[in-house]
């Protein structure tokens, strides 16, 4: 593992195919502390999308419920990112998930 110019820590993402599904990704390296950057975040937001991209690119456009274990993972670390965590591009602020529902309204 090596850090990059900016400081991100780099880490090594392996994908495995099994069984009937389609696999699956396993997150190798990185250091296992507590904390997470908001560049982390990103980054494992963009892994967790990139099965179901992958999918609509083997399936001709479809995709099945294969990805739904990391749209539901993906899902509750935005909306943690920005109701628990403060990383918004508009500033520091811890939102609850109620009022972000009424303003969506």
């Amino acid at each position: 593992m090596s850090g990059t110019s900016t400081g991100a820590v780099q880490s090594l993402i392996r994908t495995t195919p099994w069984g009937e599904t389609s696999g699956g990704a396993t997150w190798m390296g990185g250091n296992d502390n507590a904390f997470l950057t908001r560049d982390q975040a990103r980054a494992r937001l963009t892994t967790s999308m990139a099965g179901r991209a992958a999918e609509e690119i083997l399936l001709d456009g479809e995709h099945t419920q294969g990805a739904a274990g990391d749209l539901q993972a993906a899902t509750q670390l935005a909306q943690a990112m920005v109701t628990q965590y403060g990383m918004t591009d508009f500033g520091f602020a811890q939102l609850d998930a109620e009022t972000l529902r009424h303003r969506a309204d």
